[in-house]
Order: C-alpha cells, then structure tokens, then sequence
C-alpha cells in the first residue's frame, strides 16, 4: 500500500500488524520504525506521529495480545467445571497459536515494561483475569470450590495454565506434547480448587 493509500487511523494498526508478524517471526529486538515505516512505504515522520519510538509500538502490540487472549478465553459453557477447563485451555492455546506476541506479552517489552495494559479487555468489557475469576466464582456459587477468595484461586489455576504455556513455548515440554499434558494439568488444577468431593474427576 503506498503512503497515499492511508486514511486517519489506518496507519497505526498497519504499524501493529507489521511489529506484530515481526515478533512473531524474529522477535522483538532487530525492529525499528523506521524499518516498519520502509515496509508499509510511508515516511519515518508519519510513523512517529503515531508511536514515539518502538518500546510504545510493542506495548501496544502487547496490549492488542491481551484483549485477545480474553476473547480467546470467553466462555458460556453451562458447567461450570467445563467452563472453567475451557478458559485454562484457551489460555495455553494462545499462547501456543501465538508464541512471539505470548513471549512479549509476559516479557521486559510487555507487562513488564508498566507501559501495557494488561488488562486488555476484549468486546465485551472483560479482560483474560476476569474470565478466569468469573470461571471460579461460578464455581463457588455452585458450591464446588474450597471457600476460598476467588483472587486467591484464581492465581493458583493460573500459575498452572500459565506454567503449562512456559513450558510448551521455551521448556521441555514443546507445544507437541500439549495435548497430553494439558488436560493432566488442568486435572491438577481442578482438583486443587475444589471443595471436598466435589471434583468429578
């Protein structure tokens, strides 16, 4: 597209996507706006009209992950344990489908740079906690889970979606072998949650 073939706003999220298929293929570092500038065919001056310098263009890539990553988790699955598996897998899914912008999301460019929102919600106002959270407290209101904070259970199923993702992306598992450690996982994380008994695994 020449620079000529932009309306407002189409440049940024033309910048998104260039820096996003750049992380994805080579990772963040090697990426300027100037080189995404030469990509697109417009000039350095536009580009910087919309992002300062690359660390704001990869949070925002960062954040676009997030909202994302909620969409991704969005569940109505009646059961309330099949909903709350739903959401851990679409967890590790992502990151499996989208391993760079997963690795940016978590990393020094992304959550930890304090300039993303991590929170990033998706259409309908939620953002990847809430699912999880929400997952939980239909649990508790069901009556299946330990009388816990749902925070607290929360961050326990979390730490083991997000360790199942770890692994298959820079660990020993390889995303080859998700699929059978997946579901023992997400059995894990089930029985660590629930009230007596009230596990059906």
């Amino acid at each position: 597209m020449t620079r000529d073939g932009y309306h407002h706003g189409d440049l940024a999220r033309a910048l998104r996507d260039v820096a996003r298929a750049h992380v994805e293929s080579a990772g963040p570092d090697g990426f300027s706006l100037r080189a995404a500038a030469r990509e697109i065919g417009v000039s350095p001056s536009a580009v910087y009209r919309h992002y300062a310098d690359r660390e704001a263009l990869m949070a925002a890539v960062a954040s676009e992950g997030f909202a994302r990553l909620a969409a991704a988790m969005a569940c109505d699955d009646p059961d309330p344990w099949a909903r709350f598996r739903a959401v851990g897998e679409a967890y590790v899914r992502f990151a499996c489908a989208e391993p760079g912008v997963f690795r940016l999301m978590f990393g020094p460019w992304g959550a930890a740079s304090g300039r993303v929102d991590v929170r990033g919600a998706d259409a309908h106002g939620r953002d990847p906690y809430a699912h999880l959270r929400d997952a939980i407290v239909t649990l508790g209101e069901a009556g299946l889970v330990r009388p816990d904070d749902p925070d607290a259970l929360a961050l326990d199923a979390w730490v083991v979606v997000h360790g199942v993702a770890t692994l298959a992306l820079d660990g020993p598992l390889g995303r080859d072998r998700v699929e059978l450690a997946l579901p023992r996982a997400l059995d894990l994380a089930c029985r660590g949650i629930a009230a007596p008994g009230r596990w059906p695994g």
